[in-house]
């Protein structure tokens, strides 16, 4: 069977985890992503950025465990912008920041409430694209989730 063509993506990936105090515990990540189409049946294609690829993108996540049993978090997800047509037509989604955050009781010690907001700046963004740029899918807007839980 015929390759209709081919794509190339060169990057790197670092992430960091760890302990900024005894109670403050961090979680971070960068990607940088050199995508490329090399072959297309397509020639306006080759050459071009892959479609709803960003080329870089960013996270951070902390968390603290307060002494009255609260434990408190924060967090930013960083897209760059992104191609949505395969021949990079000029069609773009915008980079997106992304602001999350969290608070956490521990009623006991096998009951938790938790408390998560999502997206709390209302950023518009595009989570998704499909390959001609015509059809997208938005991001959720801004949003909270109560949970519980209980372990046995």
């Amino acid at each position: 069977m015929a390759s209709l063509g081919s794509q190339r993506v060169r990057g790197m990936e670092i992430g960091a985890t760890g302990y900024l105090m005894e109670n403050w515990q961090i979680f971070t990540g960068y990607t940088y992503l050199d995508n490329r189409t090399t072959a297309s049946a397509n020639a306006n294609e080759v050459g071009k950025r892959i479609f709803n690829v960003p080329t870089h993108s960013f996270s951070l996540w902390s968390t603290y465990e307060t002494p009255w049993n609260v434990q408190v978090g924060f967090g930013a997800q960083y897209v760059g912008h992104r191609q949505l047509t395969a021949a990079n037509t000029g069609l773009e989604a915008d980079a997106s920041l992304l602001i999350d955050a969290m608070v956490a009781y521990h009623v006991t010690e096998n009951v938790d409430l938790r408390l998560n907001g999502y997206n709390l700046t209302n950023e518009f963004y595009i989570a998704n694209a499909h390959a001609g740029g015509a059809h997208y899918v938005p991001g959720p807007g801004r949003s909270a989730l109560l949970t519980a839980s209980f372990k046995f």
